[in-house]
């Protein structure tokens, strides 16, 4: 299977489709139809992956939860190859996102109050996806996590006089560290 084959990308892209459509119904038991029992979820607001139904319902409520107006659009198509061994079982895919909301909900974890902050966010998710059953068996979040937390102010915009407060912390920190 060449990662071109046209019928491997309409999958993908029918799948992805799906997704956000599921995504934007706030549809969680949608979602955990889309994904394995064992699945492995990663995202950067995650001290460490997701791992199986359980805990991607978890991490799929807190989102919903803290951004309870969030979406998600599908900027561009998909990007599609097999994985190496596994001959036409596996594919991996690049899905590019754009999401936008409000932080109206504690944020958790850690529990952070809503601060009432719209934002615009682009990403991508790079999925392994069982073609038999057509489910993801991984899914890994990529996008700027820290540029995300000024916009919803969470962390101090650049150059502000809360950051330069930070920088002197830590270097105190470091200091006393010693």
């Amino acid at each position: 299977m060449s990662a071109a084959e046209p019928s491997c990308e309409k999958t993908a892209l029918d799948f992805a489709g799906r997704w956000v459509d599921r995504w934007n119904a706030h549809d969680i038991e949608g979602i955990l139809a889309l994904v394995s029992d064992d699945i492995l979820w990663q995202d950067p607001s995650l001290e460490s992956p997701a791992r199986g139904h359980v805990e991607a319902r978890e991490y799929v409520a807190s989102l919903f939860r803290a951004f309870p107006d969030i979406s998600w659009s599908m900027p561009s198509g998909v990007c599609v190859s097999s994985v190496e061994g596994h001959g036409d079982g596996i594919l991996r895919v690049a899905q590019p996102w754009a999401c936008r909301g409000t932080a109206l909900g504690q944020i958790d974890p850690p529990g952070f109050a809503p601060t009432g902050k719209a934002f615009e966010l682009e990403g991508v998710d790079l999925w392994e996806m069982c073609l038999p059953e057509k489910r993801l068996r991984q899914v890994v979040s990529h996008y700027d996590a820290l540029e995300f937390a000024r916009r919803i102010e969470l962390m101090p915009s650049r150059g502000s006089k809360g950051e330069r407060a930070m920088v002197r912390l830590q270097r105190l920190k470091e200091r006393l560290r010693r």
